[in-house]
């Protein structure tokens, strides 16, 4: 099927109902049709009907799109509306390219890597504290940055000495990103598995899951998803730590036939089939979990990727219950995304920030002791708001403090 014909065939599995329109925050925020579910699906239908073209106009709306599925969600005619957009952004993709920073950036992890040694010297050379807080330009960027490491991960774990030489194993999914600013997250994820008594391999190859490239129609998408599926072809499970990794890797069934095949459809299904949230993984040997009491409150934040498509914010929620006399208060008005977006947080600032200020009355008024949140993404853009504000609370990643309370007695 050619590419306008799947367009139009997954564009007219919409009624137009408009249930979707309360829950889109784009739509929320602006009240405009276009800024919608329903009016970007009418937008893609018209362009692969050549009714429209691809106008700046047009572009921007596709643009602004967050992709945090909250109209998939609530959809009674359960609308593919994340395919639909890929679709399309791949049908536009030679007028519409993905910035060549990005493409250059993360094709390479080396070049990843030479990038943020250049930021870690950057980092040790001027202090956050002295950036001007600005909310455009270079500014902007440099608040975004978290402190970044430099330290290389081996690409295996053994379990302690202790445990049987017939143990099970698991491959971890590290993504491009948290390796150079999330260390102790994986160092943490490691701890927890080995107290499972899981060895857990790292495979030294892996690649960026593609989501950036895959969102602007890139070619290179299918390149990212051939190496991935490769080096985890193994039938191990595959565990994710960052929520909006796990979503693009389980769907590359769905997302590569808009790409030239670079893999078998057999290869495609078996890699999605074994990748799994590691919170649901650990919640599935929650018997070998034990952890010492906390007193600490925590406001718990859940991420679009996890509500909306993943569905497993249940398996976290039950880990942070183990732990006794832990404080966790779900940011409940988080029903909405953060603002993060991958990087929307950069190019949509406007929005972004707008979108973030509900969130951080909601942290103020409960003023926590730590902020929990399992996308990389959202805790960036969270922790660059808060510090806008001059609002000092950590955030962590939830793997942190189930493993600092494990008790390994």
């Amino acid at each position: 099927m050619e590419l306008k014909d799947s367009i139009k065939k997954l564009a007219s599995q919409c009624v137009k109902c408009g249930v979707c329109a309360p829950h889109c925050p784009t739509y929320v925020k602006t009240q405009q049709e276009g800024e919608s579910a329903r009016g970007r699906i009418a937008l893609m239908e018209a362009l692969a009907n050549e009714q429209l073209s691809s106008t700046p106009t047009l572009l921007a709306h596709l643009d602004s799109c967050l992709y945090c599925r909250s109209c998939e969600a609530v959809c009674p005619s359960e609308v593919s509306y994340a395919e639909l957009l890929n679709a399309t952004h791949r049908l536009i993709a030679p007028v519409h390219p993905l910035p060549k920073f990005v493409d250059f950036i993360f094709r390479s992890p080396q070049r990843l890597r030479f990038i943020a040694s250049l930021l870690w010297c950057y980092q040790h050379l001027f202090k956050t504290s002295s950036i001007p807080k600005k909310r455009r330009g270079i500014a902007r960027y440099l608040h975004y940055l978290p402190p970044i490491t430099l330290k290389r991960w081996r690409t295996h774990y053994p379990v302690p000495h202790t445990a049987s030489k017939g143990r099970p194993a698991v491959k971890l999914f590290l993504g491009c990103m948290t390796p150079l600013t999330q260390a102790p997250v994986i160092q943490a994820a490691i701890q927890l598995l080995h107290a499972c008594d899981y060895a857990v391999t790292i495979p030294a190859k892996q690649t960026c899951c593609g989501a950036f490239h895959l969102h602007r129609g890139a070619d290179y998408f299918a390149r990212f998803a051939k190496d991935n599926i490769r080096y985890f072809s193994n039938n191990l499970p595959i565990l994710f730590l960052t929520p909006g990794c796990g979503m693009i890797l389980k769907d590359y069934p769905r997302s590569l036939p808009y790409f030239s095949s670079l893999t078998s459809k057999q290869n495609q299904l078996s890699f999605a089939q074994q990748v799994t949230d590691i919170f649901s993984f650990l919640a599935q040997h929650h018997s070998k979990l034990h952890f010492r009491t906390c007193t600490l409150k925590v406001a718990l934040h859940t991420p679009c990727s996890v509500k909306n498509v993943l569905k497993t914010e249940e398996a976290l929620h039950s880990l942070l219950r183990q732990i006794p006399d832990l404080n966790i208060i779900p940011l409940e008005g988080s029903t909405r995304c953060c603002g993060a977006a991958g990087l929307n947080m950069l190019t949509q600032p406007k929005m972004a920030d707008s979108l973030a200020e509900d969130l951080i009355e909601k942290i103020e008024k409960i003023q926590p002791d730590v902020v929990l949140t399992s996308n990389i993404g959202c805790q960036l853009h969270l922790e660059a708001q808060l510090r806008l504000k001059g609002i000092t609370v950590p955030l962590q990643h939830p793997l942190q403090l189930l493993a600092k309370q494990l008790n390994t007695k």
